[in-house]
């Protein structure tokens, strides 16, 4: 592990082992810890209000990572930005701030599983995020490993998310869809229902 983990940061050995591999150019998606999260955003629960300010900052300094790595190939290598949704408003400027910088292979939208405290994705609260990802063509990418609720340390809990997770995985696509089925038969569709601007593959993928 300790002779392959620097392909995580190494440039120059990641492009060369792409080239090994016939690969041109790619999209990294984040997988490490930010500052300030309990664990890997991918997994940690949505922050309290008490928790936001600095979580939000550890995730924005983290995106910074992707962006310098990426600007060390351009026209190679593009990055995902990561964002929290408990203010959609910061978030779309986030989205915007990364996309104008090199991160343009979309979003990570996290997951909103029951009891996390924030508005349900199906809510127009998140329109502003919708907006700036359309006006920008931003992707919106989702790990659906991210939208189970917690199960606490019980020994059985591992078990018990294996066999949950391929229900709550397809819970973000069901939500963003949403919108669509309240749309009264004959009328204009909500301007930035995310499924409607990217289609179902885009949306959740």
């Amino acid at each position: 592990m300790a002779d392959t983990a620097d392909r995580n940061w190494n440039s120059e050995r990641r492009l060369a082992d792409l080239e090994a591999d016939g690969i041109v150019a790619e999209v990294v998606f984040p997988n490490t810890i930010p500052p300030f999260f309990p664990s890997a955003s991918l997994m940690a629960p949505a922050p309290s209000r008490a928790e936001y300010e600095q979580r939000w900052a550890g995730l924005r300094a983290h995106n910074g990572w992707p962006t310098d790595f990426c600007a060390a190939a351009p026209g190679r290598r593009t990055g995902v930005a990561q964002i929290l949704l408990n203010d959609p408003q910061e978030a779309a400027r986030e989205v915007r701030r990364t996309n104008n910088a090199v991160l343009t292979g979309g979003i990570l939208l996290p997951g909103a599983p029951p009891g996390s405290g924030v508005p349900e994705l199906h809510s127009p609260a998140y329109d502003p995020l919708w907006a700036v990802c359309a006006e920008l063509d931003v992707p919106v990418n989702h790990h659906g490993g991210s939208a189970s609720p917690p199960l606490g340390d019980e020994p059985a809990a591992r078990a018990v998310f294996m066999v949950e997770t391929a229900w709550f995985s397809h819970r973000a696509l069901w939500h963003l869809i949403q919108p669509l089925k309240e749309v009264p038969a004959g009328a204009t569709s909500p301007a930035f229902t995310p499924v409607d601007r990217y289609g179902s593959g885009d949306a959740a993928r």
